[in-house]
């Protein structure tokens, strides 16, 4: 696998691994990973529910990637904010990294370090504040989203970048994580990307985000309009198949 040709190419092929993404998901998150790559040289990639490890992988692959940390409690099952429960089988870290060894060699491999826990329970001194790239993509409810940050936050570097998947599902943890960090007096640029991709540059990075992700950004209004009807729709939809079921018992 020639991963920086991939990377610096945007080819989502170097995703080799199932992942819950769709093909512009992929090419969004490595328009974020060469991003940071150029910016810090030698960068320190996070993220929080990795299931199979379909996104911790073009960053294993990575030469420039010096360490990967995957967060992810390995529930049964979990939420989203459209009401649905989402079933996980067989959601273990020895099957993620079985499916891994497939592709990667085990230099790659030794990178990556794992907490079968909830972010809010990793001690942020394991993990130091080193971290210039942290994608968000566990459980899809505003609050656990919000959570996740908070936690995440204090493994991040001075200048970093959060990214968020699927996006759609959870626009007000994305719009409190804004207000927090308008709160904090920390400096940041938000952009939404194809599909379902959420991005926040903070401090160093929000600037230089913003002119590299200027020509391919989703309109913000647009896609907070898109997101609050989809998800009402859904809700609206399952309450009534709710009531039906209820009425026919």
């Amino acid at each position: 696998m020639d991963a920086e040709r991939m990377i610096e190419s945007l080819d989502p092929a170097i995703f080799a691994l199932e992942s819950q993404t769709t093909v512009n998901d992929r090419i969004s998150l490595l328009r974020l990973q060469r991003f940071v790559r150029h910016q810090a040289g030698s960068y320190r990639y996070l993220e929080t529910g990795s299931h199979l490890g379909g996104s911790l992988l073009p960053h294993l692959a990575d030469p420039r990637c010096a360490k990967v940390v995957s967060i992810d409690p390995r529930p049964a099952s979990q939420p989203d904010e459209r009401g649905t429960i989402f079933r996980y089988d067989d959601n273990s870290t020895e099957r993620m990294i079985a499916g891994l060894r497939k592709h990667l060699s085990e230099a790659n491999l030794c990178k990556l370090e794992t907490f079968d826990l909830d972010a809010a329970a990793v001690p942020a001194s394991r993990v130091g504040r080193t971290i210039q790239l942290a994608l968000i993509d566990g459980e899809h409810t505003n609050v656990a989203c919000f959570s996740d940050f908070l936690s995440v936050f204090t493994m991040l570097a001075d200048d970093a970048v959060i990214a968020y998947h699927d996006a759609n599902l959870i626009p007000d943890a994305i719009q409190n994580v804004e207000r927090f960090l308008t709160y904090s007096g920390i400096s940041f640029r938000s952009f939404f990307l194809p599909d379902c991709v959420a991005a926040i540059g903070i401090r160093g990075m929000a600037d230089t985000l913003a002119t590299d992700l200027a020509a391919v950004a989703i309109d913000r209004r647009l896609f907070l309009s898109a997101a609050r009807r989809m998800i009402n729709g859904t809700v609206a939809l399952a309450t009534l198949a709710q009531c039906h079921f209820d009425a026919t018992k």
